[in-house]
């Protein structure tokens, strides 16, 4: 038998989760510094672009949901399980750069597209998962992490939206 090749990106997701524990804890060490009136801004857009990075990377990572056998899965497990979790990812990276962009406030307009593409698509991928919840959708807890973390970026992304 032949050695199948493992991608770089394969080898890449185990370690998804550590580094998007670390690019949390500096946003939180920027967010405090910054109350407390040290300059964080660069701690701030890194530990973002970092979050960016593992959340588009992390919308394409396999489902780690084994079908068992006879079981069927149908549009709504479809849709919950494997198109609300990219779409939510996708999002949370371009809201998440979005937010990088108003930050730096270097481009207005081009911040305010991006946050508004990024919190309107996550806000709307979280209302489709949480339709699954409430319908009991077979596996469906397995995006509820997910949520956890979009829910907070959809919300800074719309506010900050809001105050271009």
């Amino acid at each position: 038998m032949k050695d199948q090749r493992v991608s770089f990106i394969q080898k890449l997701f185990p370690f998804l989760n550590k580094i998007e524990i670390a690019c949390w804890l500096g946003l939180i060490i920027g967010f405090v510094a910054q109350y407390l009136n040290y300059p964080s801004q660069s701690l701030q857009v890194v530990s973002l672009i970092g979050l960016s990075i593992v959340f588009f990377l992390g919308a394409y990572q396999p489902s780690n949901i084994v079908q068992e056998e006879g079981e069927k899965w149908g549009m709504p497990e479809l849709f919950q399980l494997m198109i609300v979790p990219k779409v939510l990812g996708i999002g949370m990276a371009v809201a998440c750069l979005g937010i990088v962009f108003k930050i730096i406030d270097n481009n207005p307009k081009g911040s305010a597209q991006m946050l508004l593409l990024g919190g309107g698509t996550c806000a709307i991928a979280i209302t489709i998962a949480l339709v699954g919840v409430l319908t009991k959708v077979k596996h469906v807890q397995s995006v509820v992490p997910k949520l956890y973390r979009a829910v907070p970026i959809a919300a800074a992304a719309l506010y900050l939206f809001s105050t271009i």
